[in-house]
């Protein structure tokens, strides 16, 4: 509001165009013939609207990414064979995501966790990592609890939701995996 009433003023005195260069600093506020109007018009254009325009960007952004967040976790999860279905068409995942299941594999999880989602996959190991990463990149982006976790436990909690979740559906009959749809362990495939 003070923004806008100081180039109001400023404009009926000095003139819209010279109000409008001195605030974006086309003008120098040095030689005018208002400097009472033009300096603070000039500093504001400095430090002021940037700020301002930040601030806006910022709150559009933020307003965005909680637009995106306010599904639960199994809502997120139910979501992922429509997304990641054109990921794992293309052979790829959200870039951002680091630990694979090799890493799991190499942990306790391995035959209670990785050897029968693989198998569900036709023991097709790449395949199963894709579907892995896609459904923790899904609760990572999408869930709404993901909020609540502080950000260096975040990737842990969609890890642990995610085992959660592939193994209630490769345990179920059928078995089916949150990525692909339904599938037989016998006769995986792509």
């Amino acid at each position: 509001m003070a923004i806008a009433a100081l180039f109001v003023i400023a404009g009926l005195v000095m003139g819209w165009s010279d109000t409008w260069e001195t605030l974006v600093g086309r003008r120098s506020p040095k030689n005018a013939s208002y400097p009472y109007f033009s300096w603070p018009l000039s500093v504001t254009g400095w430090l002021a609207l940037p700020a301002l325009v930040g601030a806006v960007i910022a709150y559009l952004m933020t307003s965005q990414a909680d637009r995106r967040r306010t599904r639960s976790v199994s809502e997120a999860a139910a979501q992922v064979p429509f997304r990641s279905r054109r990921r794992l068409a293309r052979g790829g995942v959200p870039h951002w995501f680091e630990r694979t299941l090799h890493v799991v594999a190499a942990g306790p999880l391995r035959n209670t966790f990785v050897v029968p989602f693989v198998a569900l996959h036709g023991n097709d190991f790449d395949w199963a990592d894709r579907c892995w990463r896609a459904l923790v990149n899904t609760l990572l982006d999408e869930a709404r609890h993901a909020e609540s976790i502080a950000p260096p436990f975040r990737r842990q909690w969609a890890e642990e939701e995610a085992v959660e979740l592939l193994l209630r559906a490769a345990n179920s009959t059928p078995p089916y995996c949150t990525s692909c749809g339904p599938r037989s362990p016998q006769r995986a495939t792509r």
